[in-house]
């Protein structure tokens, strides 16, 4: 995959609209709320279309949103504050995934009745069990946790005795097909899952021991396991008190909340990242529990919970670190937040058990965004070339501090790609800058830095690792893919282009 950084990172610096540095600030945006709590939150895009139609999904013990009688799951239109209902379970939801092939998975209590066993899925239209849900004994367990694996399998975790009748102490996988014990387990609760970035799965919770569903004997893990495709290891010690969230950093760090006081030995309050090799705090941490974690594209971490304050700074239950220090988001909410997600536009949802948000109105859930917000345009018309339509896409949104990443297809199988990157748009004709091109190619965007790659089988991947600065907000960078085909003695062809993307970068 082609980065970009190093030249566009100098010329960012040196771009005159650059130096002057934007107004960027967060604001509240309260939502039409429920009549309840809200235990868990997932971005679902439900017919695949792009980021543009995401939906929050929003899961916990009530009744009604808005004006929509709903029962414990709901999803909500962030763009328009409208809710829509998903069917109609029974009993609390605590934790929600995506599937592979989009369906949404929830897990909870009394799910959908006994015989869904804690779990359900939606395929769009309907619930359906999972090989039976999980058990406690005789009774229906309860699932507080959900993770898919790199192979499309679904883990989940929670208090149960067996998955579809095979015993499995509070974790087991599913498969598609059965489910499987990992191990035998924990001696205690799971309440967090997460995938690392090379595949690992880590758990955390309220438990001592793994490897045992003993409350006295097993592997001592400390409340903290990662699996190695046959046990749970510790990793560094773990914590002295239970975890409750678990996120993965964009380079691959582990950050672990909870109600926790040391990590490995060592200080952490409520929060602390593992960076491979030992623990390490967040600052002087948080003032109280965390009850989730999630990343922003650009590697800041937002924490909520019962906490209110953050390094001395108060922050009322909803607190973000940027790397170096703790803020808040205005006057943060009234009360606990106990889920957290973000947006592709770089709204972050926070749910849970408040009224209030930025000291307006919002039961249980609310939306904070970016006055710098991010976008990414497709304009003009590509022309064909041997490979079919040159198409651009961009893949994610260019967040100051984050990858942006872009996807070229219909390109001609065996050709070499300039990536085209400027900051001015152009019009043109093709032939004129790079003959022989066919009637119809258009050179759409300056050519201020231009990288050339290779064509994989009709297709370009690239990237720009867009640096952390405020005062990139607003800069509109223009790209396009030109292709210069060549045949089997890598002879030029012709040459042809892509439709243009105009992208504005944001800050979050």
């Amino acid at each position: 995959m082609p980065t970009i950084f190093l030249i566009l990172s100098l010329v960012f610096a040196l771009l005159p609209g650059a130096r002057a540095v934007a107004q960027c600030a967060r604001q509240w945006l309260p939502q039409v709320g429920i009549n309840g709590e809200i235990r868990a939150t997932i971005i679902w895009d439900p017919d695949g279309s792009g980021p543009l139609t995401s939906r929050v999904v929003a899961g916990g013990a009530f009744g009604t949103t808005g004006p929509t009688v709903t029962q414990d799951i709901a999803t909500l239109n962030p763009a328009t504050g409208a809710w829509g209902t998903l069917g109609s379970v029974t009993g609390p939801v605590y934790a929600l995934a995506v599937m592979p092939n989009n369906d949404l998975i929830a897990g909870g209590r009394f799910f959908g009745g006994v015989s869904f066993g804690g779990l359900g899925r939606w395929d769009g239209s309907s619930w359906s069990s999972i090989g039976g849900g999980v058990t406690l004994g005789s009774s229906p367990g309860t699932i507080t946790a959900l993770a898919v694996m790199p192979n499309g399998d679904l883990v989940v975790g929670g208090t149960f005795s067996a998955a579809g009748g095979v015993p499995a102490s509070r974790i087991a996988r599913w498969n598609g097909i059965s489910w499987s014990a990992m191990n035998v387990g924990f001696n205690g609760q799971v309440l967090a899952l997460a995938v690392l970035g090379n595949g690992d799965l880590v758990a955390g919770g309220n438990f001592s021991l793994a490897n045992s569903s003993s409350l006295f004997s097993g592997t001592t893990v400390n409340h903290i396991a990662r699996w190695t495709g046959s046990v749970w290891v510790p990793i560094g010690g773990g914590m002295n008190i239970g975890v409750n969230a678990l996120a993965t950093m964009p380079n691959g760090d582990l950050v672990a909340g909870g109600s926790f006081s040391t990590a490995g030995g060592a200080v952490a309050n409520k929060v602390a990242r593992w960076n491979g090799s030992s623990w390490l705090p967040l600052g002087s941490g948080l003032s109280s529990t965390v009850f989730d974690l999630d990343v922003l594209p650009n590697g800041d971490l937002i924490a909520g919970g019962i906490f209110q304050s953050a390094g001395g700074t108060t922050v009322n239950f909803l607190a973000r670190w940027d790397g170096g220090t703790w803020s808040g988001f205005g006057s943060g909410t009234s009360n606990a937040v106990l889920a957290v997600a973000h947006l592709p536009n770089g709204g972050i949802v926070a749910a849970g058990g408040f009224l209030q948000a930025g000291g307006l109105p919002s039961p249980a859930i609310a939306l904070n965004v970016t006055t710098c917000p991010a976008s990414c345009v497709a304009t003009g018309a590509g022309c064909a070339s041997s490979g079919g339509a040159n198409t651009y896409v961009g893949l994610t949104l260019p967040w100051a501090g984050s990858a942006y990443r872009t996807l070229g297809t219909g390109l001609p199988s065996v050709a070499f790609v300039a990536v085209v990157s400027g900051f001015s748009a152009t019009s043109i004709p093709l032939a004129a800058v790079l003959p022989p091109s066919p009637g119809g190619c258009v050179l759409l965007a300056s050519p201020d830095v231009v990288e050339l790659t290779i064509s994989n089988a009709g297709t370009v991947e690239s990237q720009i690792a867009l640096p952390n600065t405020l005062s990139l907000a607003g800069v509109v960078l223009h790209q396009q893919l030109v292709a210069l085909e060549v045949d089997s003695s890598l002879s030029f062809v012709q040459n042809t282009s892509t439709n243009a993307l105009i992208a504005t970068i944001g800050v979050l």
